[in-house]
């Protein structure tokens, strides 16, 4: 083309119907779907879905990625559950599009995601004339979409709004190019060859939703390795102290690795939640493809950290990616199961700060534990069955537990929780080790505290003023801060 307007400046453009900016509307208005109108990608939350429902389509994967995409497409479409419904869609493209659907304008839906996904995006949407989409043998993609617009509407016979590299070729042909948070190579290229009319600029991941994905708060249950020297009091002896950080950090980043991992697979779930729905993937905000390729490096580079103390810590931390990995793929949606795994990967912490610094575990200390995280594990059901309004009929989202079971759920968590208590007041009284403090008497102390503490946590549970996740509520809690003072003030006293 010898000219082209300017396209509109890369900063915030809110999108504009024809009407309100002249242009005709007599050109179809043809929309891409991954990237564009939904901020995903089809085809990996196809993939996603259907290896979360059958773990052993990995095995088959390579054969439908070398038989090619459209197969590929077609093959996860038909074992996949997603509900359309709930994709996180770009509300501000939807309500141009609505308005121009009432203006008269048509409306296509082109994409290069199967078919039979894309007639369900539609069906749901109820604002598209026509659906053209791959269908198992051509992948309608790039040129292949081109071609196909060509066929239909002819050069410059239609308006085109996409978001990649692979657009280029359709946008060429277009008579009005709408780029929707394109990287700037791309903005570059299309505004040469192409009539730029609107774009939507492309918003850098921020640091905080990287942080958000990462879980970095969650690390805090990780200082649990820390626990077996602390209790022994040699936590302060600088190898004993190497040894333990060296554990944390790699069960900080395996877990972000299997946190990632976590939320690919409970996309649906977290999007009907009322909280985990704004989540980095659930919300769109950080792409599949940077989760997918994410974790699994953090988990190597876990493991091998993990390696270079010991043998033993590095099969401890491999038992903990495959019970998390169980935990995610079907333990959660097992009742009861779920609590006692999730209390487990607490203790399991425990043995793994044990390990790295060959300081053993107590009894005491596992009992004491055993029962303490059961109750935090279960508070945190009690709680997302509380932030939820569904009749005692209805399951919550991927788990085995009703509204009605949440008054017994709260019976087993503070009996639980006090346990705990117990057990530190039978340490105390039958067991102190009169090696390690001065004057152990001091540590009853630590018995009103603690009860204080659970207590505290489960009466603002009923009250529905808990954060669903335990560890994100004592971060924000002041009263936590200053009941842990306390204990080390106590500690300090015995000593």
């Amino acid at each position: 083309m010898s000219s082209v307007p300017s396209p509109r400046p890369l900063e915030a453009v809110p999108f504009q119907s024809t009407a309100e900016s002249g242009e005709s509307t007599d050109l179809p208005l043809c929309v891409d779907l991954d990237g564009t109108l939904i901020k995903t990608d089809l085809l990996l939350e196809s993939a996603i879905s259907a290896v979360r429902r059958n773990p052993f389509l990995l095995l088959v994967l390579p054969i439908w990625i070398l038989a090619g995409r459209a197969v590929l497409k077609r093959k996860l479409a038909l074992r996949s559950q997603i509900d359309v419904a709930l994709l996180p869609y770009r509300e501000e493209l939807l309500s141009l599009l609505h308005e121009e659907k009432q203006r008269g304008r048509s409306l296509l839906l082109v994409t290069g995601s199967d078919e039979l996904l894309a007639q369900r995006v539609g069906d749901h949407l109820g604002i598209f004339e026509q659906i053209l989409a791959s269908d198992g043998k051509t992948n309608l993609t790039s040129r292949r979409k081109r071609d196909k617009l060509l066929e239909l509407f002819g050069e410059a016979g239609f308006a085109y709004a996409g978001d990649s590299s692979v657009d280029l070729p359709v946008w060429s042909k277009a008579a009005e190019s709408f780029l929707i948070e394109p990287s700037s190579r791309v903005l570059r290229a299309a505004t040469r060859f192409s009539n730029v009319t609107t774009v939507v600029p492309r918003s850098s991941m921020r640091f905080r939703v990287v942080l958000s994905a990462f879980r970095v708060h969650q690390w805090l249950k990780n200082t649990l390795v820390f626990v077996p020297a602390f209790t022994a009091h040699r936590l302060l002896e600088p190898s004993i102290l190497g040894q333990s950080f060296l554990a944390f950090t790699a069960f900080s980043l395996g877990a972000t690795g299997v946190y990632l991992t976590n939320d690919l697979f409970d996309l649906e779930n977290d999007r009907e939640h009322p909280i985990k729905r704004s989540r980095p993937l659930a919300s769109g905000q950080m792409p599949l493809a940077a989760a997918i390729l994410t974790a699994p490096i953090l988990m190597a580079a876990a493991f091998c950290l993990a390696l270079m103390l010991s043998l033993e810590l590095a099969l401890l931390l491999l038992i903990y990616f495959i019970l998390t990995l169980s935990y995610t793929l079907f333990l959660k949606g097992l009742l009861l199961v779920d609590v006692l795994c999730l209390a487990g990967l607490y203790t399991l912490r425990l043995f793994a700060g044990s390990e790295a610094t060959s300081i053993p575990v107590s009894p005491w200390l596992l009992a004491f534990a055993g029962f303490l995280f059961l109750s935090l594990a279960l508070v945190k059901r009690v709680t997302e069955l509380l932030d939820r309004d569904h009749s005692p009929a209805i399951c919550l989202p991927g788990r085995a537990y009703r509204t009605h079971d949440t008054q017994l759920l709260t019976f087993m968590g503070v009996s639980s929780g006090n346990i705990a208590v117990l057990v530190l007041a039978l340490y105390i009284h039958l067991d102190p080790d009169t090696h390690l403090y001065n004057d152990p008497f001091a540590l009853w102390a630590l018995c009103p505290i603690l009860f204080y503490w659970i207590n505290r946590v489960w009466l603002l549970a009923n009250r529905r003023s808990l954060h669903v996740d335990p560890v994100v509520f004592t971060l924000r809690d002041a009263a936590s801060y200053i009941l842990l003072g306390l204990v080390l003030l106590v500690i300090l006293l015995a000593r």
